[in-house]
């Protein structure tokens, strides 16, 4: 059983101003996935699992790092946090990005070519 309901989930990602995800890898992160249904801008771990969910060339919507360089993150949170048209770009691109590659509609299209290879 989970400790916190699905509404719940929902309003704590909505309620985000920046999402930020410090890990030494894993594979697709459902916790960005919701970061980036709410539009939240991301910084995060540069590790395999996050960086493709993160920073796509053409839809920017967050940052990757070294979670080490602790000055660098604490400048990225303050750069995001103060200027209001990079915050309102990078949380489009987040938007754009969870429709784009992680949205129900995508999934499906996803999963049917799979299940068509094994047919």
């Amino acid at each position: 059983k989970s400790i916190v309901s699905e509404n719940e989930l929902n309003k704590w990602n909505l309620d985000l101003s920046i999402y930020l995800h410090f890990s030494d890898g894993e594979t697709a992160s459902t916790s960005i996935i919701r970061a980036l249904r709410a539009g939240t801008p991301v910084i995060a771990s540069n590790v395999t699992g996050i960086k493709e969910m993160v920073r796509r060339k053409q839809h920017i919507n967050g940052y990757l790092v070294n979670d080490k360089n602790f000055h660098h993150i604490l400048n990225l949170i303050k750069q995001v946090a103060y200027n209001k048209k990079l915050y309102k770009e990078l949380s489009k691109n987040s938007l754009y990005i969870f429709k784009n590659n992680y949205s129900l509609n995508m999934s499906f299209k996803n999963y049917s070519k799979l299940i068509k290879l094994y047919e």
